[in-house]
């Protein structure tokens, strides 16, 4: 939010080592396309923001974006885990992906949450919906 005015940030799968989990990290507009109206807004309300982007389960500045990988689609057929490029940097492990695991997506499940300019959480609305 900045001031009454309402940002929509984008935001990627990240693994966050502030709270050791894969989470959702704000994408500033930086990072965002060029060209639409909505990101130029953006670009112009973040314009004096001093903070890096953020994960937004922990606030913590300390994530690595999970990258999006096109496997190979015999281990897709075969249901296996396959690399996503990542390794995590506190023991060493690769992080792999599993298409037959639990879905990640979320969708519209997710509680509506608002920051400050500089990505504090000012409030979350806890009704999830169904």
């Amino acid at each position: 939010m900045d001031g009454d005015q309402e940002i929509s940030i984008n935001r990627r799968m990240a693994l966050c080592y502030g709270c050791n989990s894969i989470t959702t990290a704000e994408v500033l507009p930086e990072n965002d396309h060029p060209n639409y109206p909505v990101y130029e807004q953006r670009r112009e309300l973040l314009a004096d923001r001093v903070s890096p982007a953020k994960c937004l389960q922990c606030g913590s500045n300390d994530f690595e974006f999970i990258p999006t990988i096109e496997p190979d689609k015999e281990k897709l057929k075969l249901r296996l885990p396959y690399r996503t490029g990542l390794i995590h940097r506190n023991c060493g492990g690769r992080i792999y992906a599993d298409e037959s695991g639990p879905n990640l997506f979320m969708g519209n499940r997710l509680p509506k949450q608002y920051f400050s300019k500089e990505g504090e959480l000012i409030k979350k609305e806890e009704n999830i919906a169904e």
